[in-house]
């Protein structure tokens, strides 16, 4: 470790290089060369200061998603992206999946495909050994990878061997060439996030998030028992979702409220103990505070209903309503 640090690489390439020797070190141990793999369990990961990234850049949105997959013009490859974001497969699972794997309603997720060493390995974890349901968006896209895997076969007329998805040279894919052509892709079509074939499986736990599937549900079909990534992606979309989810209903609630009538008018109808706070003429928040609070206590009030960082906040000395409410508008 000390003659990494040395190199002065950051840690980011760093970490790569251990991955890979890790990597080399389980194939040894794999095929008796090492008596245990107590060695490669040890391998600890630099700290990797350059990864402050937003959640947002953790996964693809939809449209990101639908942009990429419009960007990709071979089919095989398009296919898989759309495969990897609606199972959540890493992309060693994927590769290596056999035909029987795949069933009518499950992917049997017990193996690994290296694509590095050319050879299938046992899953990740315990955990990783899984079934993952096929959901009707994964079902159509699971068909068209067997019509174009047979297309494939007899154009460049290979021995079918039994793989799911395989190179047009019969064998099973190679991530590195995927891998390229999938960062080449988002570059092309604009997309600015570091799009890899893992982005992949963040995209599933956003997809399946905003639909209403818990965080276990969703760990357990990416098959590990827990990950800090998972749960970031996981939160940031269902407070997202209640944040709208509030907006939307505040807003609706109290556009029915108004009738016609001014701020103004609204408030010196209520009880003296609620307040209405407007943003640009459009409700943001209602508290149990007096126009006599304190902002401090506002500003709270406001975090709590739309769960909002302070940084999001104008903070605003004094306790005239207008003054406030003027300088609220002028942001």
């Amino acid at each position: 470790r000390m003659k990494l640090l040395e190199s002065g690489k950051k840690s980011i390439t760093l970490n790569e290089m251990l991955k890979r020797f890790k990597s080399m070190l389980m194939w040894g141990y794999r095929n008796d060369y090492l008596p245990d793999r107590s060695i490669p369990d040890k391998l600890m990961l630099f700290p990797d200061k350059t990864k402050h990234e937003r959640i947002q850049d953790k996964y693809l949105e939809k449209d990101e998603l639908q942009k990429l997959v419009d960007g990709i013009s071979l089919e095989r490859w398009k296919l898989l992206t759309q495969f990897l974001a609606l199972s959540g497969l890493r992309i060693g699972e994927a590769a290596g999946l056999n035909n029987e794997d795949v069933t009518a309603e499950y992917i049997i997720v017990n193996k690994s495909y290296s694509g590095n060493f050319h050879q299938l390995w046992e899953p990740k974890t315990a955990s990783s050994i899984r079934e993952v349901f096929i959901q009707p968006e994964l079902a159509e896209v699971i068909k068209k990878i067997r019509v174009c895997m047979m297309r494939q076969r007899m154009m460049f007329g290979y021995e079918d061997k039994g793989y799911f998805i395989s190179g047009p040279d019969g064998e099973r894919f190679g991530h590195a060439a995927y891998a390229k052509y999938l960062k080449k892709t988002a570059q092309k079509v604009g997309i600015e996030k570091n799009v890899t074939p893992h982005i992949l499986r963040h995209t599933m736990t956003s997809l399946f998030a905003e639909s209403g599937a818990s965080l276990e549900a969703i760990s357990r079909r990416l098959g590990h028992d827990s990950s800090d990534i998972t749960r970031d992606v996981y939160l940031h979309i269902t407070k997202t979702r209640k944040t709208m989810d509030n907006a939307e209903g505040l807003e609706g609630m109290f556009t029915k409220a108004l009738m016609g009538k001014t701020i103004k008018e609204y408030l010196s109808e209520q009880p003296d103990n609620q307040t209405l706070w407007v943003d640009t003429d459009k409700v943001v928040c209602v508290t149990d505070i007096t126009e006599e609070s304190t902002t401090h206590d506002l500003v709270f009030g406001i975090m709590f209903q739309f769960q909002q960082k302070i940084s999001d906040i104008v903070w605003i000395d004094g306790k005239d309503f207008e003054a406030f409410m003027k300088a609220w508008k002028e942001g």
